[in-house]
């Protein structure tokens, strides 16, 4: 199998679970970003991953979302990060899920993944694709931001995915002292405008079993 957009990496509906069988580069002390584009109905990425393809000794790694540089065709400023995730010491899928990033569907983005040293290399994983692009930056401790001059580039999909949702995301949150309704009320009326207040508040004593549903 190999790397398939939507399937194994860029944006997904479901997580991917199988060995994507590409081909291995050095991850470690080195970040990679995929450049692709968000479906139209994107709205929420709840989950970002990545593939580490060989079982190494424990490191911290981070995942990232940046905005493209249409300029110089590679990744701009840092829009989200999740740092120093547990890598463990096994093969397989690496992944941070609950996440409430958001994004516009048709624009471009850049998914990155960065991984602190190991003895042993680790590998991450890629599929040589005309028309995409993998860029990286070496002796990397952290993902940084802005992106900044990228240290290579390769015409190839990178194993990277974000999982997203195409709905108006619903969930139970307290900000700043807003009360969940205001943020219902609040988020429903910039996806929905037609619906009311009142129909939000019927929402509410159902909000429990709509929370479960986007969680």
């Amino acid at each position: 199998m190999a790397l398939v957009e939507g399937t194994n990496c860029g944006f997904c509906l479901v997580a991917p679970t199988t060995d994507p069988g590409g081909g291995d580069f050095v991850q470690d002390t080195n970040s990679y970003a995929g450049k692709f584009v968000a479906p139209a109905d994107a709205k929420i990425i709840t989950e970002i991953g990545w593939y580490c393809d060989n079982a190494t000794e424990a490191a911290n790694y981070d995942l990232g979302l940046y905005e493209h540089d249409t300029v110089n065709n590679r990744p701009k400023a840092r829009l989200q990060v999740s740092a120093n995730n547990a890598k463990g010491i096994t093969a397989g899928w690496k992944s941070v899920s609950n996440l409430v990033w958001e994004v516009t569907g048709g624009e471009t983005y850049w998914l990155a993944v960065q991984l602190d040293d190991t003895l042993t290399a680790t590998n991450g994983n890629s599929t040589d694709t005309v028309g995409q692009k993998i860029d990286s930056k070496n002796a990397q401790t952290a993902l940084i931001n802005p992106w900044g001059a990228s240290d290579g580039t390769a015409a190839s999909l990178v194993a990277i995915y974000v999982v997203y949702k195409a709905s108006c995301f619903i969930k139970t949150r307290y900000l700043a002292g807003k009360r969940t309704t205001d943020y219902i009320q609040n988020r429903m009326k910039n996806n929905f405008p037609e619906v009311s207040i009142g129909d939000v508040y019927k929402m509410e004593k159902d909000f429990r079993v709509i929370q479960k549903e986007f969680a």
